[in-house]
């Protein structure tokens, strides 16, 4: 017997078996991202720069029931709706002090009922209108008390009608999140800080609620009065509807970005838009990356400047493309059959 000839023969075979494990284990990341980037499409976008119907000149959005999408812009001060394919129903504000008038409009947010709940930045309060745009009742106090606002910034509303207000984002006091009734009533109130084994936020960029009613702060730059500069660092903290600290965590491949928009969908899944680094990712709901929306002309590598994002019921996203002036539709890629044999592959190579 050649036992020096078995030996190569041996050795070769491991060289190819390596080989082709290898091989198999980088087909497995190709089709990874493949599948992952291709579980979003994206469908339609409109807007441009301006003051006219359907244009934009700032955008934070939100969706209703029926997927309708509201637009606020704080720089237009108004509000716009339009059907879930960009056509334009109506407007109204401008800018001033009073029913239906903004100053600095940033936070938007419809109830399961469809009312519209605005953060009126500048005027330091909360107004509340109907579908069609009628006022329906507002909200305000200046100062550093409970149900006291020195420029709230975002809203969100659960769905037992009970709206979250943050206030104080990148100000000179504590950020602070502030519960009340659907018609104003003062709940509760508790300071977003770090300190130790507490929280603090220099930089509180976005709230957000899940369907079990907790809270969803997103913030950047941790270090207490420092100058803030884009990403120092980026968290999640979860609480409860109480106020009551659940859990804090970083999301994935978020350091080093600014954060500055954030929303759920139905399953808890999390969104959140990097507006300097041009990134749109989803995550679950323990922060790992899912997948990354892939903007629809190949020549634009991503966003430009991503400020805000919503889910509607159907699962369809909504991207506030910021320095584009529009929003960017995409809806979740349902069959992915000729990729049936990936999973298997994977459970073995992943």
């Amino acid at each position: 017997m050649d036992i020096k000839k078995y030996s190569n023969n041996f050795l070769i075979l491991i060289f190819l078996t390596i080989t082709l494990y290898f091989s198999i284990k980088n087909l497995v990341v190709f089709l990874d991202f493949h599948v992952k980037n291709s579980s979003y499409t994206y469908v339609t976008r409109w807007g441009s720069c301006g003051s006219e119907d359907g244009q934009f000149k700032s955008i934070t959005v939100a969706v209703d029931s029926d997927c309708n999408v509201y637009s606020a812009d704080h720089l237009n001060n108004r509000i716009q709706k339009f059907d879930s394919s960009g056509k334009f129903i109506k407007k109204w504000g401008s800018y001033g002090y009073g029913r239906g008038l903004f100053n600095d409009p940033r936070g938007i947010a419809v109830d399961r009922e469809g009312s519209i709940y605005i953060a009126d930045t500048g005027n330091n309060l909360i107004q509340k209108f109907a579908q069609n745009g009628n006022f329906i009742t507002q909200w305000e106090e200046r100062g550093f008390g409970n149900g006291q606002f020195l420029g709230p910034e975002s809203v969100c509303v659960d769905r037992e009608g009970y709206v979250y207000v943050s206030d104080g984002g990148g100000k000179i006091h504590l950020s602070s999140i502030h519960k009340f009734t659907s018609e104003g009533k003062f709940l509760c109130k508790w300071i977003v800080y770090y300190n130790r084994n507490k929280i603090y936020s220099h930089r509180l960029s976005d709230i957000s609620v899940d369907g079990n009613g907790n809270i969803y702060v997103l913030y950047w730059n941790e270090v207490p009065f420092s100058i803030p500069y884009y990403g120092v660092s980026t968290c999640i903290y979860k609480f409860d509807r109480k106020g009551n600290f659940l859990k804090k965590w970083e999301p994935e491949h978020a350091s080093g970005n600014n954060p500055t928009g954030m929303t759920l969908d139905r399953k808890g899944n999390l969104f959140i838009c990097y507006l300097n680094k041009n990134f749109v990712y989803k995550y679950n709901p323990s922060g790992k990356l899912i997948t990354e929306l892939i903007p629809e002309d190949a020549n634009q590598w991503r966003f430009n400047h991503p400020s805000d994002m919503a889910v509607d019921i159907k699962g369809n996203v909504y991207v506030a493309d910021f320095s584009n002036y529009f929003i960017q539709k995409y809806s979740p890629v349902t069959d992915n059959k000729k990729f049936s044999g990936y999973s298997y592959i994977c459970r073995f190579f992943k």
